[in-house]
């Protein structure tokens, strides 16, 4: 399954979402909409993927969190935990 995490600098909730993810060895990447370099390696402009975020996937609280299957913004540990059963 591919796990994508969209997040900002100083982020609690961002920060909580990716410690989960870890601590449970769940494999993600993380688009980090603060850090340009991150960007540039997913052939994105910090512009391209706030439009994606709020245009295509109608969403404005970070961290958001994409996989092949649903889409959430904000911390959802009910979600998360949905993860780790799989």
């Amino acid at each position: 399954m591919s796990i994508k995490v969209y997040s900002k600098n100083q982020c609690v909730k961002c920060n909580m979402t990716k410690k989960f993810l870890q601590k449970h060895n769940i494999d993600f990447t993380e688009i980090n909409i603060d850090n340009e370099d991150q960007l540039k390696n997913h052939g994105k402009t910090r512009d391209e993927v706030i439009s994606y975020i709020k245009e295509t996937l109608n969403l404005r609280t970070m961290p958001i969190v994409e996989t092949d299957t649903d889409t959430w913004g904000d911390y959802r540990l009910d979600k998360l935990r949905e993860l780790v059963n799989k």
